[in-house]
């Protein structure tokens, strides 16, 4: 297929020739959202063919925002998070059953294309999330680094339930930095 998208400086580009072009893309311009315009994405989730989502986890006098479009980005939607919601990662499995890291590494989980979120699970405090990704609603893995006593061990994190409970692995080796 030769139709994609990118987060780049210029904001949302997509490209409907495999890349050789790029254009600016906007939410469907009857809803008027200047939010749009101030938004900062930070993640994008292409799902399928025609569904995406779109991270804000700021704006300009706007709460974080989580933007949607399952028409191959010819109309977007947006649902705001709760007030103080500080989200890092964004990771949908399907058109509704999505997953939310919180800064404050908090794992939140949809089942309405995040019209509403509750809490899967918490990590520990002393626990640094760097990655996650949801093969399906039930099965997902974590990379993260967890400091005791003055040093930092690297683990691999796997659930089973949807992130309720997580299963730690230590990684061999020496600690790494991620890259984002």
């Amino acid at each position: 297929d030769d139709h994609g998208f990118k987060i780049s400086t210029l904001g949302i580009q997509e490209t409907w020739n495999g890349g050789k072009s790029w254009k600016e893309c906007h939410p469907d311009k009857q809803k008027k959202d200047r939010a749009w315009n101030y938004s900062q994405f930070t993640q994008m989730d292409v799902v399928s063919k025609t569904t995406v989502f779109l991270l804000s986890p700021y704006g300009h006098n706007t709460q974080a925002r989580i933007y949607s479009s399952k028409d191959e980005g010819r109309h977007w939607n947006w649902e705001e998070l709760p007030e103080g919601m500080q989200p890092e990662m964004l990771d949908f499995v399907n058109e509704q059953h999505g997953f939310l890291l919180l800064s404050d590494n908090r794992l939140l989980v949809t089942d309405n294309a995040g019209k509403t979120w509750q809490e899967a699970a918490a990590a520990p405090e002393n626990l640094s999330v760097h990655q996650f990704s949801m093969i399906d609603p039930k099965h997902g893995f974590a990379i993260g680094t967890i400091a005791e006593n003055g040093h930092s061990t690297s683990l691999l994190l796997v659930t089973e339930n949807g992130g309720r409970d997580w299963t730690q692995q230590t990684l061999q080796g020496e600690t790494f930095e991620p890259f984002r």
